[in-house]
């Protein structure tokens, strides 16, 4: 075969690839995997954690939703989305304060009752769990603390 003919037809076949190609930006943030579908990433300020929680979601074509963040609290960020394809899963997102930054925490797991973690918000303390049963979520929603402790005279 005539050598100009396959270095044409290299050529081209690179150009071509490169113009219908889609890419993938890599983010500056970089997370650490815990295990299958589950990962953890440390944060040094909330914009940080409300970035990568963003690009998590649209990378992963989830509905648009609007999402809270509490602003300067313990638990900045949680939310939960059942698997549109599966409901016996579902995927939950914290970003919890800790003393040098914000810790995010991708975890897709099991739909059923689970309880995460207990936190502090000044002198209150509150359990972090999901049920299925009460919460019945279908799409993102914030998943908010309950109260187990509240120090008398409050």
């Amino acid at each position: 075969m005539n050598p100009i003919k396959v270095y044409t037809m290299l050529l081209f076949s690179a150009v071509a690839t490169s113009f219908f190609s889609q890419y993938e930006m890599k983010e500056e943030f970089e997370l650490m995997e815990v295990g299958a579908g589950n990962f953890y990433g440390h944060f040094d300020t909330e914009g940080e954690v409300r970035s990568m929680v963003n690009a998590v979601l649209k990378h992963n074509r989830f509905p648009k939703s609007e999402l809270l963040f509490n602003k300067g609290r313990k638990l900045f960020h949680s939310s939960c989305l059942v698997n549109p394809r599966d409901d016996q899963f579902a995927y939950f997102i914290q970003a919890v304060r800790v003393q040098d930054g914000y810790d995010l925490y991708f975890l897709y797991c099991l739909n059923e009752l689970t309880h995460f973690f207990d936190y502090s918000e000044g002198s209150d303390l509150y359990r972090l769990k999901y049920s299925p049963e009460s919460d019945g979520q279908k799409t993102f929603t914030n998943l908010s603390g309950e109260l187990i402790l509240k120090p008398k005279g409050r």
